[in-house]
């Protein structure tokens, strides 16, 4: 599946999936995945993840 097709809940399951369960993010990291799957991103911050 090419990234362009990945929702934000798939992307933000791979970035979980990828970090030992998020334990190797620095908390901001960790805070702006779970801003994304709340829904609480602005347009520029989606285009990040």
């Amino acid at each position: 599946m090419s990234e362009t097709n990945l929702s934000i809940f798939d992307k933000a399951i791979a970035i979980i999936h990828n970090t030992q369960d998020g334990n190797l993010l620095c908390p901001t990291h960790l805070k702006i995945t779970e801003m994304a799957v709340n829904g609480f991103l602005n347009d520029r911050g989606i285009e990040g993840i």
